[in-house]
């Protein structure tokens, strides 16, 4: 009250701020109704813009800013391919969960509500106590989830996103995200839930080449959605950097990769020469392009590996490389520039296509070469021998 001021304590999470809580952009008016009064705001994850935002909606003037770095020393990042059979990825990871996490409390985070009831069931019927948590559930059964799940009569709860918001339960061993996140920020948050007891916990990312194109659709019409989106693509295609130097740089802090102490995945990677390779993928593109027809991503992998329609074939050298390693590549050409995406909107889905990037042209000069560093066998997302 006037009579009465106090400290106002705002829980300012920057993920849910211009999403869900739009009042939250008229939180100013409280500075200019109690100018005197202390104002203290909290966030867990924020890089410097949203900070700026911040002070701006909040009409602070020259605040004390404190942060802490991003750096949680007991988490190991790791990356693993993500087959496109479904019973082998539900057997790798419950594999870990009976294995590695056996009695351990954990979290598989997935990308839709029906992958949620999916997931949990796949896994109980190998034994595993899973069960799914969504925004559409009833209240009540969310809570009894929750709450079960907190007091270890749960070992895993199998959620979407909008199980996020006061989840303190410490002594988290490993999060799983069964599809990527949508942004590194993202990703950066839900795996943040592991571990907080201080005691060596997983964060684990099954990367999968047909995950981009499904959430790309998702989130392209949100602001710099796709962007974000390719920064986690790069996040789990990179193997030649420390995993907490890409964080980072989202946050905007100084890194010594020393300081990572071998707590990541990408320490002994090996580079290689995909020249060749991006040339064939180049002239599948160009070919479909010469003929007015759109390629997409399935469509492209399929046509390099011999399987696509014969007049698409005709001037290429079908790749001896394996569906992994072929996908491998043509996600790196898209984060390298050599080959970009294209937008088909139908008022019922959106479709993602492939087409030449600025790049492309380079491949015509017979000195212009490309590398890409690559998992060894068996460890990554993807394998590549030349």
């Amino acid at each position: 009250t006037r009579e009465n001021p106090a400290v106002l304590f705002l829980n300012v999470n920057d993920s849910y701020l211009f999403v869900y809580f739009t009042d939250y952009k008229l939180l100013g008016i409280l500075k200019r109704q109690f100018s005197s009064v202390p104002l203290f705001g909290l966030t867990a994850t924020a890089t410097s813009s949203v900070l700026k935002d911040c002070e701006k909606i909040l009409c602070v003037e020259q605040p004390v800013t404190i942060t802490a770095s991003f750096n949680r020393t007991n988490l190991f990042y790791e990356v693993r391919n993500k087959v496109s059979n479904g019973d082998a990825l539900m057997s790798d990871i419950t594999s870990l969960i009976k294995g590695k996490y056996k009695n351990q409390s954990g979290i598989v985070y997935v990308f839709s509500q029906k992958d949620a009831k999916m997931v949990s069931s796949e896994l109980k019927k190998r034994d595993i106590s899973a069960y799914p948590y969504h925004a559409n559930m009833d209240p009540e059964d969310k809570s009894q989830v929750h709450c079960r799940w907190t007091s270890n009569k749960i070992q895993v709860v199998v959620a979407t996103v909008a199980f996020g918001m006061g989840i303190d339960k410490p002594d988290v061993r490993f999060v799983i995200h069964h599809t990527m996140s949508k942004s590194v920020e993202n990703y950066y948050q839900e795996s943040g839930r592991a571990g907080r007891d201080d005691l060596p916990a997983d964060c684990i990312v099954y990367f999968g080449f047909a995950d981009i194109f499904r959430i790309s659709t998702m989130v392209v019409m949100e602001n710099a959605g796709y962007q974000k989106l390719l920064q986690m693509v790069a996040y789990c295609q990179n193997v030649d950097r420390c995993r907490r130097s890409l964080m980072a740089v989202h946050f905007d802090e100084v890194w010594d990769n020393e300081r990572c102490n071998q707590m990541c995945d990408t320490c002994c990677y090996t580079s290689v020469d995909i020249t060749q390779h991006a040339r064939q993928v180049v002239l599948i593109v160009e070919q479909a392009g010469s003929m007015n027809e759109k390629v997409t991503p399935l469509k492209l992998v399929e046509t390099w590996m011999g399987r696509g329609p014969a007049k698409l074939r005709k001037m290429i050298q079908t790749t001896a490389l394996s569906r992994l390693q072929a996908e491998s590549v043509i996600v790196s050409l898209l984060l390298q520039g050599y080959l970009r995406e294209d937008y088909s909107f139908t008022p019922y889905t959106t479709y993602f296509y492939m087409k030449l990037g600025r790049k492309a042209p380079l491949l015509k000069e017979k000195t212009h070469t490309i590398n890409m560093n690559m998992w060894p066998a068996g460890d990554g997302p993807s394998v590549v021998s030349v």
